[in-house]
């Protein structure tokens, strides 16, 4: 998306019909904000439900003897394994991304095969007639950017990114007094820790539920990482497949080191496990700066 200005960015996704111009989200700063949730929104339509695989990737664990556990330093991304046809999150941001920078390529997809780039006027006017398919692309990769960066989005294949490991996550702080009054745990799924509920509480305890001050927060954190340790989060070859496998490398590593890992035992969680603060700290930490390196 480096290679569109603001102001490309704007005309494309303000002409489309489908661009979701809501009130809400009107003070956040770059149209592409107001479409952040606009894919996951799509995967539940009809005319969207092939896009389901193109959020996340999974890791086979059949590969390896550890069946990719907490710490394992075997477990890898494998592209041609993981992402076959380039049918995973990593493949739906280099292919999306292309289809923006050659302005005449739509993707198509039948029952049968993967989504290809097509270049021709004709199938690009039988495309969806709801979106303009370049506004669509655009939306497409400021989500799947997003997404690739969550740790649980590029993780085991066996839970499912972490969908199957039901936990209770404290909903706020831990307190002395919660000794005779258990603190508030939320019955939920890891995936959905990392992907909501960690989120929502610091939004509500740090930044007063406002996505403003959220985004903001984000800003100062950017400004305060060196020139240097900014630059080398841009080094990864310059293929785009370069820098989505380098982006998926490293949240597998997160999900490796910190998603998975119960603080309390420095082994995998398990099914049931009460999350703690420690945990949650962590998590957040990890959540500010993968935001951040989102863009």
């Amino acid at each position: 998306l480096g290679a569109l200005s603001q102001n490309a960015i704007r005309t494309i996704l303000l002409s489309s019909p489908c661009y979701p111009n809501n009130n809400t989200s009107t003070k956040l700063s770059s149209p592409l904000a107001q479409t952040s949730t606009w894919a996951d929104d799509m995967r539940y339509t009809q005319a969207y439900q092939w896009t389901t695989p193109l959020h996340y990737i999974d890791v086979q664990e059949k590969s390896y003897e550890d069946r990719c556990a907490a710490f394992s330093r075997d477990c890898q991304f494998v592209y041609d394994r993981d992402c076959a046809n380039d049918f995973c999150v990593a493949g739906a941001i280099a292919n999306y991304t292309r289809q923006i920078l050659l302005q005449e390529a739509t993707i198509r997809r039948t029952k049968n095969e993967s989504f290809h780039l097509r270049s021709t006027r004709d199938m690009q006017q039988r495309a969806t007639k709801s979106c303009n398919v370049d506004a669509e692309a655009l939306m497409f990769v400021t989500h799947f950017v997003g997404d690739i960066h969550q740790p649980l989005h590029v993780s085991r294949a066996g839970d499912k990114g972490g969908n199957t490991i039901h936990v209770y996550f404290p909903t706020r702080k831990i307190q002395i007094l919660d000794v005779d009054r258990p603190p508030h745990l939320l019955y939920t799924n890891l995936h959905k820790v990392w992907d909501e509920d960690a989120i929502d509480r610091v939004m509500k305890e740090v930044y007063h539920d406002s996505q403003v001050e959220f985004f903001d927060a984000i800003q100062v954190f950017l400004s305060n990482e060196t020139t240097e340790d900014i630059n080398s989060w841009l080094i990864c070859g310059n293929a785009s497949e370069a820098c989505t496998t380098e982006w998926a490398r490293e949240s597998l590593n997160l999900a490796l080191t910190a998603a998975y890992v119960n603080t309390n035992t420095e082994q995998d969680v398990q099914i049931n496990s009460i999350l703690s603060e420690e945990y949650y700290d962590l998590g957040v930490s990890v959540i500010r700066k993968r935001l951040a390196q989102a863009g």
